[in-house]
């Protein structure tokens, strides 16, 4: 076909069908090779030849592929060709191939990031029964982006169980990506087990492969050649090994930073509950001191100091008991040391102190949530560590 190609383009052929089948081949076998960067060209080529032609259809069909591959290349085009195919069947409504629905859904997804719309078209595309399994796991992408997790997990195992055996050699990826959707879910014992199945699967499919190119050396050459071949397979193999290290490695690396997101958002949320308890106790306040400058200004002092005395008792009851409420509904999601350490210290503004401070909050900032002041929080942070030594 490159051959061929090369004689039109030597001989100045002017034939655009011809230069159309040979651009949309070459597209074809480059994509499905993995080189999109190298079949961009040539679908833009084959897109070119289709509009000179005329053929609406054909050029749509070739305006799927060139989108779908820049997506894949990660080039910023990818949007101007949106807007091409967009153009393209609005003028011609009649022409609307299957493929649409899948690029549509394709770029809303990594490019548009909209994924309502994504949702939509992938829901729209009708694939050939052979792609029932590749719509079911587009299905579980745009569900592990846009929420929520079950249904990502869901969609992914059966698109697992739709999957073709001529993909045997990714099914490492469907492992993979259930790994991935049951750390976000917290379930990490599932996360484990798929994680291990992934890691299990690359490998015998690199050992398959190892073993199948061993075997057809051996029928090709002779001794000598053959161990020069062997070599190179054990070479192969240690860049296995490297590979499998890297996502071992890359896994550990994303299941720590899943679990420091999720140490912040329980930072986050027990901070909110500080304030929010801190918030309550003063608007009570407010309100009591509101009660009292409504009374007669010809009162007494003694009265009044007694009136005093009941709103800073509420304030002391209302800090406490709050404060226990906030600890009660977050002590759960706190790391293990953390709880133990809790139960050894008294009073709710102590354990208060020592759970922000524990979790990354400074000085200012505790006495900022706790309504007191940073000699204060010093203080209880200094009797904290004495209790704790």
């Amino acid at each position: 076909m490159k051959e061929a190609a090369t004689l039109v383009e030597k001989h100045g052929v002017q034939d655009d069908r011809l230069i159309a089948l040979l651009s949309a081949y070459i597209g074809k076998i480059h994509s499905s090779n993995g080189n999109v960067l190298e079949s961009l060209d040539y679908f833009q080529a084959a897109v070119d030849a289709e509009g000179r032609l005329g053929n609406n259809r054909n050029q749509i069909i070739d305006y799927c592929y060139l989108l779908t591959n820049m997506i894949k290349a990660d080039d910023e085009r990818s949007h101007l060709v949106m807007q091409q195919l967009d153009s393209v069947l609005t003028l011609h409504p009649a022409c609307h191939p299957t493929s649409v629905d899948n690029a549509k859904a394709l770029y809303h997804l990594y490019v548009s990031h909209q994924y309502d719309s994504a949702l939509f078209y992938c829901q729209l595309w009708n694939p050939t029964p052979g792609d029932i399994g590749t719509k079911q796991q587009l299905l579980a992408s745009i569900y592990k982006r846009a929420g929520p997790v079950d249904s990502a997990i869901r969609w992914e195992r059966i698109a697992y169980s739709n999957r073709r055996s001529k993909d045997s050699s990714i099914y490492y990826y469907y492992f993979y990506s259930l790994a991935d959707l049951y750390d976000q879910q917290g379930n990490a014992d599932s996360a484990a087990h798929y994680a291990l199945m992934a890691y299990r699967s690359l490998r015998d499919v690199m050992d398959d492969r190892t073993e199948k190119r061993v075997m057809e050396l051996e029928r090709q050459y002779d001794v000598s050649s053959r161990e020069a071949a062997l070599a190179k397979t054990r070479h192969q193999r240690n860049l296995l090994i490297v590979a499998v290290c890297a996502l071992v490695l890359l896994l550990a690396s994303f299941l720590r930073q899943r679990f420091m997101q999720k140490k912040q958002r329980a930072a986050e949320t027990m901070a909110n509950s500080v304030i929010y308890a801190a918030a309550r106790t003063h608007q009570n306040t407010l309100s009591q001191l509101k009660e009292l400058q409504r009374k007669p200004k010809f009162r007494t002092v003694e009265s009044l100091q007694d009136n005093i005395s009941v709103i800073t008792k509420d304030l002391r009851r209302g800090f406490t008991q709050h404060f226990s409420e906030a600890l009660a509904n977050n002590l759960a999601s706190l790391p293990p040391h953390i709880r133990q350490s809790v139960e050894k210290l008294s009073g709710e503004r102590a354990k208060i102190v020592y759970i922000l401070t524990e979790l990354g909050y400074s000085e200012s900032e505790i006495a900022e949530f706790t309504c007191t002041s940073i000699d204060s929080v010093r203080t209880i942070g200094n009797n904290n560590e004495k209790v704790l030594s």
